[in-house]
């Protein structure tokens, strides 16, 4: 049959209601109150606080290294999150704050801090309390790690190098042996001495004869922190949390030490022990402590994306790094990893009692009940706590960790 178009059908014409025009108007906008009453919970709920651990920034008003790491169980007071969350960054960027810039050696930010010192050599300079009590605590354990700050800076030009880091290693370069022991006959010569005065002043001495001889050599530091400056960072940190009342958290920096806030006895606090497994840092096992503690864990090889800064990986897989002998100024470890914990020292004082068991050519243990520590031997690790156990010991393509408990 042949299709015929006759043409468009008619349109019926329907006339709107006007009746209920403020009804509909009523209708819309409780539906539009409704979508955006979602979306506002929607957007709370994505930026709501919870409760439990959560990292803790800090809001520095200088730049610096991001070296710590401030976790805290919030939730536990009748401050809202977000209140409670700001009262600790506040408190902790002012700690974190002052404590890095007294041991700045690149620039003193208007304050008499290391940087300071530096610049004003032989001349009675007060200091904070905090840099005071910590320049007295290494003078006590033993002064020539402070000033080993010339060669501090050789290794630190070493790890930031693009040059043929053979010809600059200490172990087989002669010329820069020959400078390490220059240098240290200045401080075994007493050409550099730091006299503690009153009233938190000190006095850095230092020969026209050792000026010079740095001078001529483009060095400008007398004294340095190094591997130290971060444990004297995180115990005037966690003492000031704690006279504040926070004592629900930890705190830790890339550079090994933690120190767990915690006097409750409420939390475990997890430690991981390092070791270099065919030339990867890797964990190899944990173990769990609780209540207040602290640990200072000494490592030869890179684990963290910070490690740059403190260490360099030689051709041949091996490291050099920034803990130096002060008898040699060699890049020394007795051991792969050693961490050493204690309930009682804070972690300037375990490190300083536990360096020379590590920054040697033969490992020893800490002479002080005080300390607990656990080492590595190829792949024994071995601990001294029989409190202790450890877990989830490394097993992993043929490579396998014991632990083993050995009495003092």
């Amino acid at each position: 049959m042949k299709y015929v178009d006759n043409g468009p059908k008619p349109v019926k014409k329907i006339e709107l209601n006007e009746k209920n025009v403020k009804l509909r108007f009523i209708l819309f906008i409780l539906s539009f109150l409704v979508v955006v009453a979602c979306a506002i919970l929607i957007f709370v709920n994505l930026f709501k606080k919870e409760s439990g651990f959560t990292t803790i920034e800090a809001y520095p008003t200088i730049n610096m290294q991001n070296d710590f790491v401030f976790s805290y169980d919030v939730g536990n007071t009748d401050l809202s999150i977000t209140e409670e969350i700001n009262n600790l960054s506040n408190k902790y960027t002012s700690l974190l704050e002052f404590s890095y810039i007294q041991f700045d050696i690149y620039a003193d930010h208007d304050q008499k801090n290391i940087n300071y010192i530096n610049n004003h050599i032989n001349q009675d300079i007060q200091i904070s309390e905090l840099l005071y009590d910590s320049i007295e605590d290494v003078v006590n354990e033993n002064e020539k790690l402070l000033y080993l700050a010339p060669i501090y800076a050789y290794y630190n030009d070493m790890f930031s190098t693009e040059l043929d880091l053979n010809m600059l290693d200490p172990y087989q370069n002669i010329n820069v042996q020959n400078y390490f022991k220059d240098i240290l006959d200045y401080i075994n010569s007493n050409s550099i001495k730091i006299n503690l005065l009153s009233n938190n002043t000190i006095n850095l001495y230092v020969s026209e004869d050792y000026i010079n001889y740095l001078n001529e050599n483009d060095v400008f530091y007398y004294i340095d922190f190094g591997f130290l400056k971060n444990s004297f960072i995180i115990d005037y940190i966690a003492e000031n949390l704690l006279l504040a009342g926070y004592n629900k958290g930890n705190i830790k920096s890339y550079d090994g030490y933690f120190v767990n806030l915690d006097s409750s006895l409420d939390y475990n606090f997890v430690i991981d022990v390092l070791d270099n497994v065919n030339n990867f840092g890797s964990r190899v096992c944990n173990f769990t402590v609780k209540g207040k503690t602290s640990v200072v864990q000494f490592r030869n090889f890179m684990y963290y994306q910070n490690d740059i800064y403190r260490y360099v990986k030689m051709p041949d897989n091996s490291y050099r790094h920034i803990y130096i002998d002060h008898n040699d100024g060699l890049s020394k470890s007795s051991t792969n990893s050693l961490t050493s914990y204690s309930t009682e020292l804070s972690c300037s004082e375990i490190a300083l009692k536990t360096y020379e068991g590590f920054i040697s050519d033969n490992f020893s243990l800490a002479t002080t009940d005080q300390i607990k520590q656990v080492w590595i031997v190829n792949t024994t690790i071995y601990y001294n706590d029989q409190s202790i156990s450890l877990q989830n010991l490394y097993d992993i393509n043929n490579v396998k960790y014991e632990g083993v408990m050995v009495n003092d």
